[in-house]
């Protein structure tokens, strides 16, 4: 998807989930009428980790944003809980024969692990 896409479906549904990268999403007249008022422009004073945002409203009015690091960086890192909500999302999405709480117990637990391919069959989808 593009960023047009991302910036249309953050405005237009609060958020940018797997929901919103699906056909459906991505086919909608109104995320695609939103996408086609979205200029992305390159900023290299930007790091990768930030994001900047400026709206010009119908009143000709200008509003900006900006995020110095992302969700998910270094700097911002993603709790424990946002993590295994993401790992449930995805799972749900794209292995649901995954048993994620079993998956997910043992990637917190993954030090302790004699063989590193359990995680991969945990990760396998069952049969």
């Amino acid at each position: 998807m593009s960023a047009q896409h991302t910036a249309a479906v953050c405005f237009l549904y609060g958020e940018a989930g797997i929901a919103q990268y699906t056909d459906a999403c991505a086919c909608d007249p109104g995320v695609q009428a939103f996408g086609e008022k979205v200029a992305v422009e390159e900023d290299s004073a930007i790091p990768v980790e930030a994001a900047a945002v400026e709206v010009r409203t119908a009143d000709g009015r200008t509003l900006g944003h900006a995020v110095a690091h992302a969700r998910g960086s270094l700097a911002r890192p993603m709790t424990d809980g946002e993590i295994e909500t993401k790992v449930r999302e995805l799972a749900r999405t794209g292995a649901p024969g995954v048993d994620v709480d079993r998956l997910i117990a043992a990637v917190w637990d993954a030090e302790a692990l004699d063989d590193a391919g359990a995680l991969a069959r945990l990760a396998a989808p069952r049969a």
